[in-house]
C-alpha cells in the first residue's frame, strides 16, 4: 500500500509545494496522487521516463511489471524519491495473473511493444474494471491511448484503439535514430495522461488516440471507436 503523509507534514509540503500551488493539482490533488497505487508494464525505453517523471509527481506507490528491469527501474525510483513506495514483479504470462495483479491498481499503463502482453494487459483490464493507459510502437511510429472499457461498456478497448491507428500512413524514409527516441516521447505523454487520469482531468484521450512521427515531430489525432467485431470488449460482461 503507499505511505500516506498527513497534509500538514512540513517536508511532504516542501517537496511538493510547485505542484500544491498549481490551481490543477492543489493539496487535495496531491493527497489523491500520494493515494494513488499507479502499475505499469514495461521500464524499457518508454517505460523508463514515464515510472520517472510519476515518481517525481508523488504518485504514492508504483508498481512495476518486467522481469529483466523492474528491479533496476525501483532502485532509480527510490534514489529520485523515496516518499514513493515501489515494488518489482515478473510480467505476467497470462490475463489471469495479470487482473490478480491489477484488481488493487488504481490505474494500469502500458509501456509494452510486445503484442502478446498488450492482449494479456488489455484483458486484465476488462476483467479487473480498470481504466488503461497505453503506449505501442507502430514500425517506424507511436501511438497512444487511454480506454476506460473496464468499467464503460460504451468505451473501445485497446485492440479497438491499435485498429483504429493501425490505419495512419508510414513515413516514406524513417530515421532509426529518432525512431528509437520516439519511445521515450511517448513515455513522457503517458506519465502526462497519467496524472490527468488521476487527478479526474476531463481532458484526457477517451475517444481518441495520438500517432507519433518521431522524423517529423508531429501528432496526429485519431478518434477512436468500440468496433462492433472486437473480440476482446463486445462479448465482455461490465459490472
Amino acid at each position: 500500500m503507499p505511505v500516506n503523509h498527513h497534509p500538514m507534514d512540513a517536508e511532504w509540503l516542501e517537496r511538493y509545494s510547485r505542484q500544491i500551488l498549481l490551481k490543477e493539482v492543489g493539496g487535495r490533488g496531491q493527497q489523491r496522487l500520494n493515494q494513488a497505487t499507479v502499475g505499469i508494464v514495461g521500464a524499457g525505453l518508454m517505460g523508463t521516463p514515464l515510472i520517472l517523471y510519476l515518481a517525481a509527481a508523488g504518485v504514492g506507490h508504483l508498481v512495476v511489471m518486467d522481469t529483466e528491469r523492474a528491479a533496476p527501474a525501483c532502485a532509480a525510483v527510490q534514489a529520485l524519491n523515496p516518499w514513493v513506495q515501489t515494488t518489482a514483479v515478473d510480467t505476467p504470462s497470462s490475463p489471469e495473473q495479470t487482473t490478480r495483479q491489477m484488481t488493487s491498481w488504481t490505474v494500469a499503463v502500458l509501456a509494452d511493444g510486445e503484442p502478446a502482453t498488450r492482449q494479456r494487459v488489455n484483458q486484465g483490464a476488462l476483467q479487473a474494471g480498470k481504466t488503461l493507459l497505453a503506449g505501442w510502437p507502430m514500425g517506424p511510429l507511436y501511438a497512444m491511448a487511454t480506454t476506460r472499457a473496464g468499467h464503460d461498456p460504451r468505451a473501445p478497448c485497446l485492440l479497438c484503439a491499435e485498429w483504429s491507428c493501425a490505419t495512419a500512413p508510414a513515413p516514406p524514409s524513417p530515421d532509426p535514430i529518432l525512431t528509437r527516441l520516439g519511445a521515450g516521447v511517448i513515455g513522457s505523454l503517458l506519465a502526462m495522461e497519467t496524472i490527468k487520469s488521476l487527478l479526474d482531468n476531463t481532458h484526457g484521450l477517451w475517444y481518441s488516440a495520438l500517432v507519433f512521427y518521431p522524423g517529423e515531430g508531429r501528432y496526429d489525432a485519431m478518434p477512436v471507436q468500440k468496433n462492433p467485431v472486437c473480440p476482446a470488449c463486445c462479448d465482455h460482461s461490465h459490472a
